[in-house]
């Protein structure tokens, strides 16, 4: 079995986006990362997180019936809860999110 050079095949991965013209974009590692990248691709701006965070709680909230079997508990008062916690600044995005 080979062990693979991780280092080196993310120099290949990012080398390669260049010749497309892409790039690798870091933001900010505060656990906001998910609403940060989303941000800066709908509003070009990653410090507008939270709007992504509120709107995206704010439309879990509205299709309850859908999202409440992602969480665990799977009613009502559970997806309240999750969302309650999702809000908080900080709080990582997970696939519910996603």
């Amino acid at each position: 079995m080979t062990q693979i050079d991780w280092g080196r095949e993310e120099r290949k991965f990012r080398e390669d986006l260049k010749g497309k013209k892409l790039f690798i974009l870091e933001v900010g590692t505060d656990g906001n990362c998910l609403f940060r990248a989303i941000a800066h691709q709908a509003y070009g701006d990653e410090d507008l997180h939270r709007i992504v965070r509120d709107k995206c709680m704010d439309y879990i909230l509205s299709e309850k019936d859908y999202f409440k079997d992602f969480v665990e508990g799977g009613d009502h008062s559970s997806l309240e809860a999750y969302v309650a916690a999702k809000r908080r600044n900080g709080v990582w995005g997970d696939d519910v999110e996603i």
